[in-house]
């Protein structure tokens, strides 16, 4: 059973949500024709932590987690996951099982298996992702060699025939990456680059399919390393990302006569995979991957300055940016940093600092994947952060709406850990190399591992980002002001804002209060917690606010209300105050407050999306009706806020 995502969302529209805040009423009848009066609205969205979901209860290791969102059916995600590793009675490698889950319903309930797709022999290093048109496909390294692809019509409940991209023998490949064309402009074509580590050479190679991963064309060489006992040059990491008019850029780290990284190199195609430009430095680095074994300021594990990539595709003003993110250590211990580039990878910004701690503090973060949302533009990475004492570590999700100008941080996992290599039959130092984050129409699907039940097991985190509508199809609301700095800048309506977890902000409208309407003054009293709160099931990915005007026969209006997916709920407490005598203001009638706990605790009550309150409530005989959409307008019982400007 899935767990709760816990989102509050505070509202000053209709009712007010800080606490020790008032809710005094004042039955007022204003007698002047077309007294202005300015309304504002607050919103402050929390993202906390909500229960990990474990994919899979196993008592075998689970590393390198993929996972990707169907954008055809974004309640349809897969995770793959490195597993146990086979050894004959000799004591030889035969294989990894790699297991693969998927879930048809936005995470509540995941299905797959822990043996690898359709029964091949793999040797590890899982990709998944899925085409434009929601086939799913499985990549990995190929046992006795080459790079297996596999694919799915159902959503990963099957998979096809394995198709082997780089049909060679030995185990000379290495972390490969693969995607599929999801702008349009190639639809058929699947891409897959990664690293031979042959004994002559150590190449960056490139390969693609156009018919769907059927069949895939000849290597392309996209960076000539140089093999050499002492002062190797290569390249690793390969990350494939793709523009919104079909670009492949293809991204990774390059080392420079041995450890660590010195730089990602970066190179781009034009014409669906068929050429590439030369793999230039787009912007040096001072890596973390000192050794090929453990390094002791990640108690002895395995670590990396790989590059995670993507552009964002979505119609916004960004759209066609770049965004790689890494670990760098140029302050003296693991930071995660983002650069962008504007002008499709020919020039990149100056590094900027995601993880939020105090600069040199000795905490380290490492292993980040990013992702955009192709229908916000907004950037989510995820990382894994030391940020408490010793090599305790949890992990983490920054999110930016602003082209990653600014990051808002967060912990995801419920529980920290201390990160350990994973023993007999793996590498020294090992605990995976990658874990990948995915996002989609502002549902988040975070994915680690890490050994809470002794085992390394894989997790996910759901979250969710809360979005803001202010709209009016009236005259009588000509603008919605939002406070920026130190004023109010004006909007036309409809207007549309977007708030991040953490953020607040204030918005407000102009309306025209006619002659013989009640309306509701508020002021403070500290005496009273009114407070406004949502428990959100994690399939909601969308909270809607309307502001209407109010005149004769029109309400201001609010609803909740989700992005059309099944089986949406929300759980809430009574938006509106119930009216009672209070003999400290001489018995006249003021609004009931709703506290956690006392006479005045209101229970949480859980109805469908869209939810539009409609029904009567009652205290001390009198009977009250929230003023929500899908009501009829009732006159002179119009209700309205007059709030002081910030």
């Amino acid at each position: 059973m899935i767990h709760k995502i816990k989102l509050i969302v505070l509202f000053l529209v209709l009712f007010l949500t800080y606490s020790n805040f008032l809710a005094q009423k004042l039955d007022i009848y204003e007698n002047h024709i077309n007294l202005n009066k300015v309304y504002r609205q607050g919103t402050t969205v929390h993202l906390t932590e909500n229960n990990d979901i474990r994919i899979y209860s196993s008592s075998n290791h689970q590393t390198e987690n993929s996972v990707a969102i169907n954008p055809a059916n974004p309640n349809n995600v897969i995770i793959s996951t490195n597993g146990r590793v086979i050894f004959d009675n000799n004591g030889d490698f035969v294989t990894v099982h790699q297991p693969y889950f998927y879930t048809l319903d936005g995470g509540i309930t995941w299905s797959g298996s822990e043996n690898n797709p359709n029964g091949i022999l793999s040797h590890g290093d899982p990709v998944v992702f899925f085409d434009a048109s929601g086939n799913a496909y499985y990549v990995t390294l190929g046992n006795p060699g080459g790079i297996y692809v596999l694919k799915s019509t159902n959503g990963g409940a099957t998979w096809g025939n394995n198709v082997n991209a780089d049909p060679l023998n030995g185990y000379n490949d290495d972390k490969e990456h693969a995607t599929a064309d999801v702008s349009g402009t190639y639809p058929n074509n699947i891409y897959v680059a990664w690293t031979d580590f042959d004994q002559s050479k150590y190449d960056v190679v490139f390969t693609r399919s156009t018919n769907s991963g059927s069949s895939f064309g000849n290597r392309i060489t996209l960076y000539s390393g140089i093999y050499s006992g002492t002062n190797p040059i290569w390249g690793q990491g390969a990350n494939i990302a793709i523009g919104p008019n079909g670009e492949v850029y293809v991204a990774f780290a390059y080392y420079n006569g041995g450890l660590p990284e010195s730089s990602i190199r970066f190179t781009k195609s034009t014409d669906g995979g068929a050429s590439f430009s030369q793999a230039n430095v787009a912007f040096p680095i001072i890596g973390i991957r000192t050794s090929n074994s453990g390094v002791s300021e990640f108690n002895n594990t395995r670590v990396n300055s790989f590059p995670s990539m993507e552009v964002d595709r979505s119609n916004g003003s960004r759209r066609g940016w770049i965004y790689i993110v890494y670990s760098d250590k140029n302050t003296g211990d693991s930071d995660i940093y983002l650069r962008r580039s504007t002008d499709g990878g020919t020039t990149w910004s100056n590094a900027i600092r995601v993880n939020s701690d105090q600069v040199g503090n000795g905490k380290q973060q490492w292993f980040p994947s990013v992702d955009v949302d192709e229908i916000t533009g907004k950037i989510y990475i995820s990382y894994y952060n030391m940020d408490s004492t010793g090599f305790l570590t949890a992990r983490y999700v920054a999110i930016s709406d602003d082209g990653g100008n600014t990051f808002n941080c967060g912990r995801i996992s419920d529980v920290r850990f201390t990160p350990t290599e994973l023993g007999a039959g793996y590498n020294d130092g090992y605990m995976g190399d990658y874990y990948e984050t995915a996002v989609y129409d502002s549902k988040l699907f975070a994915t680690w591992s890490d050994n809470r039940e002794s085992n390394f097991q894989a997790y996910i985190s759901l979250g969710v980002t809360a979005h803001q509508y202010l709209s009016d199809d009236s005259t009588e609301v000509g603008t919605i002001g939002h406070w920026e700095t130190s004023k109010f800048v004006n909007y036309s309506v409809p207007a549309h804002f977007e708030f991040s977890p953490g953020e607040t902000h204030v918005l407000r409208g102009t309306q025209s209060i006619f002659s013989n309407e009640k309306y509701n003054e508020w002021d403070y009293d500290n005496n009273v917690k009114n407070f406004r709160s949502f428990d959100i099931l994690p399939n909601i990915n969308e909270i809607t606010a309307k502001l209407k005007p109010t005149y004769s026969g029109v309400s201001i209006r609010n609803s909740l209300e989700s992005s059309s997916l099944s089986g949406d709920s929300i759980q809430f407490k009574d938006p509106w105050l119930i009216d009672y005598a209070d003999p400290n203001y001489g018995n006249n009638k003021r609004n009931r407050g709703m506290d956690n706990d006392g006479p005045d605790k209101l229970e949480f009550k859980s109805r469908p999306s869209p939810f539009n309150p409609d029904y009567t409530t009652s205290y001390n005989g009198d009977v009250y009706k929230g003023v929500f959409p899908g009501q009829n307008p009732q006159f002179n019982l119009h209700y309205a806020i007059d709030f002081e400007i910030p």
